[in-house]
C-alpha cells in the first residue's frame, strides 16, 4: 500500500542578497523531496550550500514571498540580517502550510546556537512548550523528568543555562523538541558539540524514540530531517540528501540517494567529493557499526 507523504517540498527556490556584491545570489534552485512518515533524512553538503537554509524553510523562517526579508522570529532569534527572496510549497500531511507561521506549523527545529532561554534553569527551558500547551503542572514534572534522564541531564535541572556546557546546552535543546513532539523533527548538526560515545548512543535513542509510537503524536506521523558531516548518520536514514555548491555561482545542485544500505548509494556518496573515503571503507565501517 502506497504511503502518502507527511513532508511535500514542491520547486523550493531561495535566492539571498549580498550586500558585499550588492546582488541576490541562488542557493536552492527547483529542490524537490517527499517524506514519508517514520523515516530519517539525512543532509549532507558544502558549507554554505543550502543546508541549513532548507531546514529554516520548512520551520517556516523564509517565508515564500516576492521579495522579503527573514521572518522577524528569526531575525529576533539569530539576529541575521540577510534578505532572501523565496518561492515554493511547503506541504505537511497534504495541507499547504507555505503561509503559515513558525509556531503554527508543526515542526520542530534544534538550531546549531541552540536557542534556549538563559534567565530560565534547564527544568523551565525544558518544560517551555507543554506550559505553552496548557499541560497540567503534574504531567509536565513526569514528561520532563522522562526526556532528561534519556539525555543525561536529569542532574542538572535546577541548573541555570549559563551554568552548563555546550554539549549539555545541546541535549536541553533536543530535549524542547522532543517534548513539544511536533511532526517533523529539524536537527541543524544537533550533536555536533558531544564526544562521539555519547554522539552515537543519544542519536541512535533520540531518533528512534521519537520515530517510534512512544513518542508519536495522536497520528502517529512523525519523521526526521537532520543535517550532518558525520558518516555514521547514512547507516541510518532512509534517504540521504547530497548539496553540492557551485563555486562560482553558488547555487547549489543536489541529489537524493534512497539508502536502504545500498552499495550504489556508498558509490554515489564516495563520488560526490564530500568525503575523502573509498567504498571498501564504507563496507568496513557499515560492517563495524553497531548502533
Amino acid at each position: 500500500m502506497k504511503k502518502n507523504p507527511i513532508l511535500e517540498l514542491e520547486n523550493i527556490h531561495v535566492e539571498y542578497f549580498d550586500e558585499s556584491d550588492k546582488r541576490y545570489f541562488t542557493i536552492l534552485d527547483k529542490f524537490n523531496l517527499s517524506v514519508n512518515s517514520g523515516e530519517f533524512v539525512a543532509i549532507i553538503g558544502d558549507s554554505g550550500a543550502g543546508k541549513t537554509t532548507l531546514l529554516d524553510f520548512i520551520a517556516g523562517f523564509i517565508k515564500t514571498t516576492n521579495e522579503s526579508k527573514n521572518n522577524f522570529i528569526y531575525k529576533i532569534i539569530l539576529k541575521l540580517e540577510m534578505s532572501y527572496k523565496a518561492t515554493g510549497t511547503v506541504k505537511i500531511s497534504g495541507d499547504d502550510v507555505s503561509s503559515v507561521e513558525p509556531m503554527d506549523r508543526n515542526v520542530g527545529l534544534v538550531m546549531q546556537n541552540f536557542s534556549l532561554y538563559d534567565h530560565y534553569n534547564v527544568k523551565d527551558n525544558l518544560a517551555f512548550p507543554l506550559k505553552m500547551k496548557g499541560i497540567n503542572k503534574k504531567e509536565i514534572l513526569r514528561d520532563v523528568n522522562s526526556v532528561a534522564e534519556k539525555l543525561g541531564i536529569l542532574r542538572l535541572l535546577n541548573n541555570k543555562i549559563s551554568e552548563i556546557s555546550g554539549g549539555e546546552r545541546q541535549r536541553v535543546a533536543i530535549g524542547k523538541l522532543l517534548l513539544k513532539k511536533p511532526k517533523i523533527a529539524l536537527f541543524d548538526e544537533a550533536f555536533s558539540n558531544l564526544d562521539f560515545k555519547l554522539r552515537q548512543v543519544l542519536r541512535k535513542n533520540v531518533i528512534e524514540n521519537y520515530l517510534s509510537n512512544e513518542n508519536a503524536l495522536d497520528t502517529g506521523e512523525r519523521a526526521v530531517l537532520y543535517v550532518t558531516h558525520d558518516l555514521m548518520d547514512f547507516f541510518i536514514a532512509d534517504k540521504i540528501v547530497i548539496f553540492k555548491k557551485n563555486k562560482v555561482t553558488r547555487k547549489s545542485d543536489y541529489e537524493i540517494l534512497y539508502s536502504d544500505k545500498d552499495k550504489k548509494a556508498w558509490q554515489k556518496l564516495e563520488h560526490s567529493g564530500l568525503y575523502k573515503i573509498q567504498l571498501n571503507e564504507f563496507e568496513q565501517l557499515f560492517n563495524n557499526y553497531k548502533p
